[in-house]
């Protein structure tokens, strides 16, 4: 089952901040999660900012939108799990968090039969 926090890739109210970094945890070859993350980070580059994910960047550009996030990084193993960085400026709205968390859902669920996705805070 993979199961993912209601705080992943949301605005944190008290911060300021939309929460962009998430750790995958589980009994799982780590490996395998940081290549289908890595695999997928174009996936969550095709969210545009009104939560729409498109297949291809041609159709996006064609429409006129851009995507809500301007970089993903590459997936690296932590002592907190297979954590990533989505930079969306600081702020997503719901509906980018909502398809967002459904692309991370459907990715992880390729791969690995459970997992569980939680936010990542970076003490400043």
């Amino acid at each position: 089952m993979i199961t993912i926090d209601p705080d992943v890739l949301t605005y944190d109210d008290e911060r300021g901040f939309s929460l962009e970094t998430f750790a995958v945890t589980g009994d799982f070859e780590p490996s395998v999660v940081v290549a289908a993350l890595d695999a997928a980070a174009h996936r969550f580059m095709l969210v545009d900012e009104a939560g729409t994910v498109h297949a291809d960047f041609d159709t996006m550009h064609a429409a006129g939108l851009i995507s809500a996030a301007s970089y993903v990084s590459d997936a690296e193993v932590t002592e907190r799990g297979v954590e990533i960085y989505i930079d969306c400026q600081g702020s997503l709205e719901d509906p980018v968090a909502v398809a967002m968390r459904t692309v991370l859902a459907d990715v992880l669920a390729a791969v690995v039969s459970d997992a569980h996705v939680v936010a990542v805070r970076i003490e400043e």
